[in-house]
């Protein structure tokens, strides 16, 4: 409920939020006259809900209604206060014009209170410097877009006064003391710095002493990454002076971890006695060059003590040594660590990563004995099910595991039960095809044995198949064009024909015969307006060429409808629902105009499938528009 002129009657009551009809004009006072002075005047809305006991609240809005055009109004920021040579920073950015299509073109400034501009710009800030201390008087004055018959449109001037004080120079405080250890981040203080005339301060830190800046940040976090002495130096400047101080570090050493590289996993036989390997652990480093002078040595400890007489070791130069107990075999996992002399003060590491590798002891094995299947004849497209078998001699028996050396693509050899499955394709016939299979124990060393068996593939026709085709709905009048989607497998390809075997229908036979291209597998029927309300069934056979020659017969189903009735539609809340009868699966495309003359007529979204014999759908996008028209495009046919 708006009431626009606060006279205690409503002017408009409505329950749209968004009402276009929610429009005022206030009346001119003096409509012969320009120039009036702005005056101010209330807006009341109340908003009452629909419950059973009503509520309601209002609020009114206070408006300046002014006429154009008039001049803009200045506004002037500046610090209360500065200092000689520093920057700081002037603001128009407050001045503002009350015409809504006028806008402030010029920033007129005055340095020394004389009413002349002493620089003109057209951005309402910027820095500048006063170079003399004093009382400074700051005026501003702005230029709108507006013209009057005697030209532009100028503000009155706006002043602004800032004191202009003798500039000290900063005071650099570097915060510390500082406990700083090799490799671990220091967060370094210079907060505690000020400048005695409170101008902005700017930080520059330098690390190594070697005059470039490190960091211009007030708190900075920095690595060292060598121990001994070292001294960092802090700048900070308010733009005009400066000061620089200094803290001396003593980066405290931190023991790095030792490292080395592993050698190989290591394979023997029982009873094979002592064994060593030079060289086995390689890369060995106490850390970085500052500690080379460090000593090390090597640790070791392994999961199967049981398998050696002498259990392994790492020597300084990288041998592993290790002899092994008589009738023993296994795996033993071996962990070997590397520690150093520098010691773990100030959480220092002495001691590398533990590493670990294998030992293998084999025991003596005999070699599986395998037998493939006979030579075998199949047809193209058809399973091959054969099974390899094997046996082994040792006692216990180890482990057998069947591999396909050898075979044409596709074919398939379970490892653990020697089955072997292949389906040839139809590339692949005809041809005879060479399976080598390869049987293995699991001993120490593994042994194992080969044999090959022959598979013929036999080339055999395919039969060609035909892609479904859906029930249509026709309209009378329309044409069915399709291509029947039939494809032959074989290699090479089949040459297809087609061929309409024979169509049945409820009523009564078409006005028009169908046509079906006996090469191309193109199907065209022409619907006619006695044909409305028949169902017709086709029965389409597609052979191949192959021998012996195969076909495909495929059925589908065509309904031939009227034309749907008109569509209608509901208006709620001022949105349209369009509704009409539908064919079921076909596809609808809903346009619309806003006036009858329009050239093109417009989608209303996308296309839409038909799932049931009545269609509806809401415009959203009415609102708004005088008037509307639509239709209902039926797509054509697939």
């Amino acid at each position: 409920m708006w009431d626009f002129d606060n006279d205690g009657n409503y002017d408009l009551i409505t329950t749209d939020p968004k009402d276009p009809a929610a429009v005022w004009t206030w009346p001119d006072p003096h409509p012969a006259a320009s120039g009036d002075e702005p005056i101010t005047v209330t807006v009341h809305l109340k908003v009452v809900d629909s419950g059973d006991s009503p509520q309601s609240d209002e609020t009114f809005k206070t408006l300046i209604i002014a006429e154009p055009p008039h001049a803009p109004y200045a506004s002037i920021a500046a610090p209360a206060s500065a200092s000689v040579g520093v920057q700081v920073r002037l603001s128009g950015a407050g001045s503002f014009d009350i015409d809504p299509t006028d806008y402030i073109t010029e920033y007129q400034w005055d340095f020394n209170n004389d009413d002349v501009p002493d620089l003109v710009t057209n951005t309402p800030t910027f820095l500048m410097r006063f170079e003399q201390a004093g009382l400074q008087t700051l005026g501003l004055r702005v230029v709108d877009n507006g013209v009057m018959s005697d030209g532009k449109l100028t503000s009155e001037w706006d002043y602004a006064t800032c004191l202009i004080g003798d500039n000290l120079a900063p005071v650099a405080d570097i915060g510390g003391p500082y406990t700083v250890y090799e490799g671990v981040p220091v967060t370094l203080v210079a907060t505690n710095s000020y400048d005695p005339n409170g101008d902005a301060l700017f930080y520059a830190w330098d690390f190594d002493g070697d005059g470039t800046v490190d960091s211009t940040n007030a708190v900075v976090e920095h690595t060292w990454t060598l121990p001994g002495a070292n001294t960092i130096w802090l700048t900070v400047s308010d733009s005009a002076l400066s000061n620089i101080t200094s803290i001396a570090l003593n980066v405290l050493a931190v023991n790095h971890a030792p490292s080395f590289a592993k050698g190989a996993d290591q394979t023997v036989d029982e009873d094979s006695g002592s064994h060593t390997v030079p060289g086995w652990a390689t890369g060995m480093s106490v850390g970085p060059s500052h500690e080379s002078g460090q000593t090390y040595a090597f640790g070791a400890t392994n999961s199967a003590p049981s398998l050696f007489s002498a259990q392994p070791t790492v020597s300084i130069d990288g041998t592993l040594t290790f002899v092994t107990a008589l009738n023993a075999n296994g795996t033993a996992v071996v962990s070997v660590w590397m520690r150093d002399s520098g010691g773990t003060d100030y959480g220092g590491q002495d001691t590398s990563s533990t590493q670990t590798f294998q030992i293998v002891v084999n025991a003596v094995n005999d070699a599986p004995v395998l037998t493939v299947p006979t030579n075998q004849t199949i047809n193209e497209l058809t399973l091959l099910s054969v099974t390899n078998t094997a046996a082994d001699a040792d006692v216990p028996p180890n482990t057998l595991r069947f591999e396909l050396l050898s075979g044409p693509a596709g074919l398939t050899l379970d490892p653990a039960n020697g089955a072997v499955a292949w389906t040839p394709t139809e590339a692949q016939g005809p041809s005879t095809n060479d399976v080598t299979v390869r049987v293995y124990d699991d001993g120490t060393p593994s042994l194992a044995a080969t044999n090959t068996f022959k598979v013929v593939v036999i080339s055999a026709n395919t039969r060609p198949t035909i892609d479904a085709i859906p029930d249509i709905t026709l309209l009378v009048g329309e044409t069915l064009d399709f291509t029947v989607p039939a494809h032959d497998s074989d290699l090479p390809s089949n040459v297809l024909a087609y061929a309409l075997s024979a169509y049945y229908y409820e009523n009564e036979p078409p006005v028009h015969e169908p046509i079906l291209a006996p090469d191309t597998g193109r199907f065209v029927w022409v619907t006619d307006p006695a044909d409305e309300g028949n169902l017709l069934w086709f029965v389409v056979t597609v052979p191949d060429d192959g021998a012996p020659p195969l076909s495909t017969t495929r059925i589908f189903q065509v309904t031939v409808n009227g034309y749907p009735p008109t569509m209608g539609f509901t208006l709620t809340d001022g949105v349209p629902q369009l509704g009409w009868s539908a064919i079921s699966s076909r596809h609808y495309q809903i346009q619309y105009k806003n006036n009858l003359n329009d050239p093109e007529w417009q989608n209303l979204g996308g296309p839409i499938k038909a799932t049931s014999a009545m269609l509806s759908v809401t415009d959203n996008d009415a609102a708004g528009h005088p008037s509307r028209f639509y239709r209902a495009v039926l797509l054509p046919a697939p």
